[in-house]
């Protein structure tokens, strides 16, 4: 066989460039295809995602008192550890100069309540509790928590200095005290009793709260409520 026999192609150069050029269209092509999602790992993606919303809805109602809408214990558990840091870092020097305020605590007993069933029933009794809350959240900051700790005990937990504390107290003794609602004619209401407590170096929450409940209890002795 001669040297001529072999054929070659017309131009060496532009056969390999064509070679290079299709190898990077199928590189291009398969690397498309590995990022582009499949349809079902977008089902699966958004199945997860409502499953994930689905769950805090019902972590958000377990921690909710469904008769006020007000936080209830479980809930604010739930929070104990959060609390337990912003007291912490409010100890600190530099946080006490720009932030947080400290973490406060007030203690709230409603006075008078049981005869206010005994009397009306405890339809109207479960009023009165709504209209509390009702009037606590609109008087307060959304930043202040609002917690029905018992059945005719709540607590409003929140960060303020001295003077912010003060404000806090007052706004609650006066949202109760408008917490009224008509029966038939006659316009019921509610007092209480109340006590605050400020966080103190190494306290959790709960030893906050303890001292904001004996707080509370002097002045319903001193009150004779």
């Amino acid at each position: 066989m001669t040297h001529e026999e072999f054929s070659r192609p017309e131009n060496p150069e532009r056969s390999l460039e064509g070679t290079d050029e299709g190898a990077e269209d199928r590189t291009s092509d398969t690397s498309s295809a590995d990022h582009t999602p499949r349809e079902d790992e977008t089902e699966e993606t958004r199945r997860l995602q409502e499953e994930i919303a689905r769950l805090r809805e019902k972590l958000k109602e377990l921690q909710t008192d469904t008769l006020t809408g007000a936080m209830n214990r479980a809930g604010l558990e739930g929070e104990a550890e959060r609390f337990d840091q912003l007291g912490q870092r409010s100890e600190q020097k530099e946080h006490r100069e720009q932030g947080p305020k400290p973490l406060n605590v007030v203690f709230v007993d409603l006075n008078g309540f049981k005869p206010v069933n005994d009397t009306y029933g405890h339809e109207v009794g479960d009023e009165i509790l709504k209209e509390v809350v009702a009037q606590l959240q609109g008087a307060l900051r959304s930043s202040d928590m609002v917690v029905r700790y018992g059945g005719d005990e709540f607590l409003v937990v929140f960060e303020a200095d001295t003077s912010g504390r003060a404000t806090v107290v007052y706004k609650v003794r006066e949202a109760i005290g408008r917490a009224r609602i008509e029966r038939e004619g006659t316009e019921i209401g509610i007092g209480a009793s109340v006590g605050v407590a400020t966080h103190k170096p190494g306290e959790t929450l709960n030893d906050t709260i303890a001292r904001a409940d004996e707080a509370m209890y002097q002045e319903k002795g001193d009150t004779g409520r």
